[in-house]
């Protein structure tokens, strides 16, 4: 199982609102990748500060959406 969070950045091509999350958050793309794989879970200040980005490009997440799994691996990318 995966998060919605986790299908988003696994998304091709990758959404305007994953690169302004590498941007605005400071983070590296091997961060980016390890939170694709759920390798750790991003921590719950930057849950935060993500939530608040998504919100700016009209993507809806929430803390469940970052950290509950509730997708199967092989769900169709939307």
């Amino acid at each position: 199982m995966m998060t919605p969070f986790q299908q988003l950045l696994r998304h091709r091509p990758r959404p305007a609102a994953v690169l302004a999350l590498r941007r605005l958050l400071d983070v590296d793309r091997s961060t980016l990748y390890r939170w694709s794989r759920g390798e750790p879970y991003p921590p719950y200040h930057m849950a935060q500060k993500i939530i608040s980005i998504l919100a700016e490009y009209g993507v809806a997440m929430d803390f469940n959406g970052i950290y509950e799994p509730s997708l199967p691996e092989d769900a169709p990318e939307s």
